[in-house]
């Protein structure tokens, strides 16, 4: 069914802040001084691991999209890689990430972007220690051009990392999970805004909530905030091109590099170790301030 595969790359996501209906629009850039991704990437391949496979992809397709389709597969890299950025890191475990929606733009000005997939009504969840197929869309029910630029509307992120509790004078290492809400959805039957964020801690008892900080501004691609709603925008190596009547298909999988993604600032707090991320329980906590999660970063390659 396809002969024309486009290969996303992507990452970049980093703790974002409570907006209001203003835009909010944040350049990514790479923690090694360099961009997130090579934005104009030549043609190339996937390493092994992560190729393609064209029958899985075919046998999952969870949209009932008949012929031609345009399918979309997201998965995690923890591959290991230099960050020099002088914080502390970790690689979160159990990760999975909640998309809303997908489109294609023609130009950075497009006034109408081709919707691709919409799930705000139903988020789709993503283990990223897997290649998952979010969805499928038939070409033929999209409209033809070629479009030169993609956004991924993003909605939650969960995931569990290590830390070192201080609790009654005692250091306790515990396995703590961590939610944020990057666009308002809704998690557990419960309404979250964009930027609310909480922790859990098994030895607390109890989730303690916090405000996700802002994004710094650096070279690469772009998170844009509007109206309760966090998008990603990523340019394609080469134009995607949508014509109704192509006998071929075409597939983008969108690959977060997630190693030591979970970074925070080491503090001189008491009983405090370098590389451990401590929280010091009480009300208010004293939790190490995380400046990032999400991928640490991107590239897009379109073949």
């Amino acid at each position: 069914m396809r002969q024309t595969i486009l290969i996303l790359e992507l990452g970049a996501l980093l703790w974002l802040p409570i907006v209001g209906c203003a835009e909010q629009i944040h350049n990514l850039g790479g923690f090694d001084g360099g961009s997130w991704g090579d934005l104009s990437a030549p043609d190339g391949a996937l390493r092994p691991d992560l190729a393609s496979d064209a029958s899985a992809v075919d046998a999952a397709l969870v949209d009932g999209a008949t012929g031609p389709q345009v399918v979309i597969v997201v998965t995690g890299d923890p591959t290991a890689k230099t960050i020099s950025d002088g914080l502390a890191g970790q690689t979160p475990r159990n990760y999975r990430m909640a998309f809303g929606a997908f489109r294609a733009l023609k130009d950075l000005n497009d006034p109408a972007p081709l919707e691709l997939l919409d799930y705000r009504q139903a988020p789709r969840e993503v283990d990223l220690s897997q290649r998952t197929v979010v969805g499928s869309a038939s070409l033929a029910s999209l409209a033809a051009g070629s479009y030169t630029y993609g956004e991924v509307l993003l909605t939650k992120a969960q995931f569990e990392v290590d830390a070192t509790i201080h609790f009654a004078g005692q250091s306790i290492a515990q396995s703590i999970t961590v939610v944020a809400a990057l666009s308002d959805t809704t998690i557990a039957g419960k309404a979250w805004k964009q930027g609310e964020a909480q922790v859990t801690v098994p030895i607390i008892g109890q989730p303690y909530n916090f405000s996700l900080p802002a994004l710094p501004s650096t070279a690469g691609g772009t998170l844009i905030q509007k109206n309760g709603e966090t998008w990603m925008r990523f340019a394609f190596g080469k134009p995607l091109l949508i014509d109704p009547q192509q006998p071929t298909g075409a597939e983008a999988e969108i690959i977060y590099e997630t190693y030591e993604s979970f970074r925070w600032q080491d503090t001189q707090q008491s009983g405090h170790q370098p590389n451990l991320f401590d929280i010091t329980a009480g009300l208010p906590p004293l939790i190490e301030p995380v400046l990032n999660f999400g991928a640490t970063g991107y590239r897009v390659i379109t073949r």
